[in-house]
């Protein structure tokens, strides 16, 4: 989480220093496992060999420490309340013209799904558990690596018309699902906290809706 949660969320300076590392590790983290994930993708598409185990099982391990961060991130930001002008602004931002724009600017993926997700946990008031249900995600994304673990070996499982199983298919896709919510997320963080410019307008004046307590 960045500028959006250390403002939005009242934390003391050890805190938040504490959220920062814990993040730059979890980034570093899920950076690695990405990179071997897709090694290991690139890999089956030619043949589903001992390289293709190693790479899962070297990315399972840094999803593993990427939870352990993002773990602790949560603990951090749950650790304090949220205001309730915090709770309002994030239920008010026009996520319908976050989405236009982010997608117009190339800055986040053209992915309805994943903008709906982010778009239900903030307007619930929910904004301080994200780094839960990134958790959630990597934690998804290791049972897809476990299942095509199991079955590199298997030579009788599903596969598409060029030899590729369903599981490692599924393992892709669940990457990308992830990686375009996590994008969606830091896209929101580059708001200005509290600032009115993306705020919902009311239809009959063009005024923005006024964040209240």
């Amino acid at each position: 989480m960045a500028q959006n949660c250390n403002t939005l969320v009242e934390l003391p300076d050890d805190a938040l220093e504490g959220k920062a590392s814990f993040a730059r590790s979890a980034s570093v983290a899920v950076c690695g496992a990405l990179s071997d994930c897709f090694r290991a993708i690139e890999s089956a598409h030619v043949e589903m060999n001992k390289a293709v185990e190693v790479y899962l099982r070297s990315a399972e391990e840094k999803f593993v420490s990427a939870i352990r961060a993002l773990t602790e991130v949560d603990k951090i930001m749950r650790s304090a309340p949220l205001p309730a002008e915090t709770r309002a602004w994030t239920q008010q931002l026009d996520f319908d013209r976050l989405y236009t724009a982010g997608v117009k600017q190339g800055v986040i993926p053209s992915h309805p799904g994943q903008w709906s997700r982010l778009r239900g946990i903030n307007t619930a008031g929910n904004v301080i558990s994200v780094s839960k249900v990134l958790v959630e995600d990597l934690a998804k994304i290791r049972e897809r690596i476990q299942d095509a673990i199991n079955l590199t070996v298997d030579d009788a499982t599903p596969r598409n018309r060029v030899g590729v199983p369903f599981a490692v298919l599924s393992l892709q896709s669940a990457l990308l699902d992830a990686a375009a919510f996590a994008q969606m997320v830091a896209y929101v963080n580059t708001l200005e906290p509290l600032g009115g410019e993306w705020l919902m307008q009311t239809e009959e004046t063009g005024e923005t809706v006024g964040v209240t307590g």
